[in-house]
């Protein structure tokens, strides 16, 4: 398979260093590319244009912010053979995502601060909901590689593209950015669920469940 691995606010793609290793060791194709992070119109281009200029059809994965661009990025997309989201925001055009948005906010004010410019930035604290079940030496390595963004509003309402594309939910139980009940209630807009008893970031705490919940996604090899 081909996969297109997007990372979450704050984050870069080497955060899922260990899982893209693994995936390549099983002869899978795997690009973790670094979002822009210069707004979210900016972030989608990015990744759609990964899409669009993928030989063959791609497994798009994306994680906490990532699952609101690779929603937007995969639209109308064919080369976009699935979607997985790994704790992940699934936004429709309800009125109970932008609640859902709020709560998730709203929990994580105390953990991320605003930098002059007006870019984002989570501070240390935010280890205690980010990284929960992870080792103190992966806890500094991943607070090392935090970084600023500039989060935008959406020009236009995210298309609600699992609707058309194949799509999976990662739920991870211990998680405390995105809790399990808001998880559960996104991940009802997919086709599948499969459960990870780990934090928010299963690309560092639980690497082996996470590998073989990406290798079990049911995609022909293109």
């Amino acid at each position: 398979m081909n996969f297109l691995l997007v990372h979450g606010a704050c984050h870069d793609g080497w955060c899922w260093h260990a899982i893209q290793r693994d995936l390549e060791a099983k002869g899978h194709r795997v690009s973790a590319p670094d979002l822009p992070f210069e707004g979210f119109e900016s972030d989608v281009a990015h990744v759609a244009a990964l899409i669009d200029g993928s030989p063959e059809p791609v497994v798009v994965v994306g994680h906490s912010y990532g699952g609101l661009v690779i929603t937007a990025a995969a639209h109308e997309q064919p080369n976009a053979a699935h979607l997985v989201y790994v704790a992940a925001m699934v936004p429709d055009q309800t009125a109970q995502f932008p609640v859902i948005l709020g709560e998730i906010v709203t929990a994580m004010a105390d953990d991320r601060e605003i930098l002059e410019d007006g870019r984002m930035l989570f501070s240390e604290s935010s280890s205690r909901l980010l990284y929960n079940a992870c080792s103190s030496k992966i806890i500094d390595k991943a607070l090392g590689h935090l970084r600023p963004m500039m989060f935008t509003a959406p020009e236009q309402p995210i298309p609600e593209t699992w609707r058309d594309v194949e799509a999976t939910y990662v739920l991870c139980t211990q998680d405390r950015a995105i809790p399990l009940h808001l998880q559960q209630k996104m991940a009802a807009h997919t086709n599948r669920t499969i459960e990870i008893d780990t934090d928010h970031s299963p690309f560092f705490s639980s690497t082996e469940a996470l590998l073989d919940a990406l290798t079990s996604i049911p995609v022909t090899a293109g």
